[in-house]
Formats: structure tokens, sequence, C-alpha cells
């Protein structure tokens, strides 16, 4: 976030940031969750995630107005 302070990003920007940082740290921070639980739990994480970082991803490209007719 010290990105998104110094005027560097884009508050979109800084989200989509957030959340693969978050994925990461929730990875690294339950290791042993992840590389033992059942493979529906990991694929519905994973899933979530990409959906909410493709979202965001998305949204953070589109020009700040469309051009018109």
């Amino acid at each position: 976030m010290g990105l998104f302070y110094s005027q560097w990003l884009l508050p979109l920007t800084a989200l989509t940031f957030t959340v693969a940082l978050l994925k990461f740290a929730v990875v690294v921070w339950q290791r042993d969750w992840y590389t033992q639980c059942r493979f529906e739990h990991i694929a519905r994480f994973e899933t979530y995630f990409a959906l909410a970082y493709v979202c965001l991803v998305a949204l953070t490209v589109l020009p700040p107005t469309l051009p018109s007719a």
C-alpha cells in the first residue's frame, strides 16, 4: 500500500495488487493445509481468488471515460 500512498498506483490497481499478495500470504501461512487438504477445497480457493483478481484487473484496464458514439 506504500505505492498507493506515494501516488505510483491508482486505488483499484493497488487493490488488485493487494489481492494477489493476500492470496500468496494465505498460501504461505497455511502451507500445511494447502498441501494436505482435499483437491476440491484448493480448487475452490484458487477459483475465488482468480475470479476476484480477474474482475479487478478487467476494471483497471478500462479507460477513465468511454468514448462516445
